[in-house]
């Protein structure tokens, strides 16, 4: 089946999971963000800069601050780190400065900076929920499990709330799902805010009950609905559910507070691409060309305006980790490729998708057909080999002509 010419490409679960692990479980640098929840309004509505108690670092602070919300980020950082200069010991300075570490991808200073500001004093409710971004991010489960045991009775319902959700998330990717739904179903009993509801959610969504799923962001909509990460989340569910409208104008509400978003952006390409308005899917990749999603979606108009030598062009100078970390995008990407006569490319874009996601059955199958029409049956009974007892008809169809062709191989 060709794909160039449709749009089949749905939003990256992984890609919501991570941007709450980093964004929205950890909140704002300063406080003050869009997300206000019942259990941690005192957390999110702090100017934690005028509990500073030195006042050069607390002026300074201040003025990191105005620059953070000012969009401003690398002078912010900069001013933050005068004001740790000023007094290295107060522990809310780092835990500030190291969120806005994260926002430049800076995980790993991050990571030791909000150790030092626990050690420093810094409240956990401030510290927790960003250092446990950041040790998902970086694949540090078994740490965050051993270091974070379940909560001693005793414990705030906030701070255990923030351990249970922490934990939660480890269990997840870890793939330990069952363990993951009793630790946030905990969490939940303690708070039940928006944030830790689009986990839980996420956490359904991988046990393949979609009802839960919807149902919960449908939840954590009605509480939050202005909040970034839960209109992407509902967003995403319109897109998924085939509610084009309401996802289109659910776009138009995001990018009016949210102007450069990418996802609100990446949501109305696919949308239109499905709908074949491809002028107005163009319209809006021009507003993210020069990112590599918008780079794909790119190559993707040019494939169904039949100008296959420059969307293979395109896909051929996306990074090499582009498919690993878009797994969702490799069926098209394979198959603009193999429109162009580049048969290797393909399969190699296909390989990479398997890497990273190995439970991508299309993507196995194309692999698997390409490899048979390469004459080399051996490869193709490698792929086969891991779904062989999957029930669905394609895989025993071409398990059948995989067989078969061996056989008639050895035969000669």
């Amino acid at each position: 089946m060709r794909t160039s010419n449709s749009s089949t490409v749905r939003p990256s679960r992984a890609g919501l999971v991570a941007a709450l692990a980093l964004v929205a479980l950890g909140g704002s640098a300063f406080g003050a963000t869009p997300q206000t929840t019942q259990s941690e309004a005192e957390a999110t509505n702090t100017n934690y800069c005028l509990q500073v108690k030195n006042p050069i670092a607390r002026d300074t602070c201040q003025a990191a601050r105005a620059q953070y919300y000012s969009a401003n980020y690398l002078a912010s950082l900069t001013l933050m780190t005068k004001a740790i200069e000023a007094s290295p010991k107060e522990g809310i300075l780092r835990a500030l400065n190291a969120k806005i570490m994260i926002g430049f991808s800076h995980l790993g200073n991050a990571e030791r900076e909000l150790y030092q500001a626990r050690k420093d004093g810094a409240p956990d409710l401030v510290v927790l929920p960003s250092l446990f971004g950041i040790m998902i991010a970086r694949h540090e489960e078994m740490r965050l499990l051993n270091e974070f045991p379940e909560p001693a009775p005793g414990t705030k319902r906030a701070e255990a709330a923030i351990i249970l959700r922490g934990r939660a998330m480890a269990f997840q990717s870890s793939e330990r799902f069952d363990e993951a739904k009793v630790s946030m179903d905990r969490a939940l009993s303690l708070v039940r805010d928006p944030i830790g509801l689009l986990l839980r959610a996420d956490i359904a969504s991988k046990q393949k009950d979609t009802a839960l799923a919807s149902k919960l962001v449908d939840e954590a909509y009605r509480m939050a609905p202005k909040d970034n990460a839960v209109m992407l989340a509902k967003l995403a569910q319109m897109e998924q559910s085939n509610d084009m409208a309401g996802a289109v104008a659910l776009s138009d509400q995001i990018l009016k507070t949210y102007t450069f978003g990418i996802e609100p952006r990446l949501a109305r390409i696919r949308i239109f691409l499905k709908q074949n308005q491809d002028a107005k899917a163009k319209a809006e990749v021009d507003l993210v060309q020069f990112t590599q999603p918008g780079l794909f979606y790119k190559a993707v108009l040019l494939s169904r305006a039949h100008d296959n030598r420059g969307a293979a062009q395109i896909i051929m100078n996306l990074r090499p980790e582009f498919v690993r970390k878009n797994p969702q995008f490799a069926l098209q990407m394979a198959q603009i490729m193999l429109d162009n006569g580049n048969v290797e490319q393909s399969g190699v874009i296909l390989g990479a998708a398997l890497s990273a996601t190995p439970d991508l059955l299309e993507a196995r199958l194309r692999l698997a057909n390409l490899r048979l029409s390469q004459n080399s049956p051996q490869s193709a009974l490698v792929l086969l080999t891991p779904v062989q007892d999957s029930p669905d008809l394609r895989v025993r169809k071409l398990l059948a002509q995989v067989r078969g062709q061996i056989a008639k191989n050895r035969a000669f």
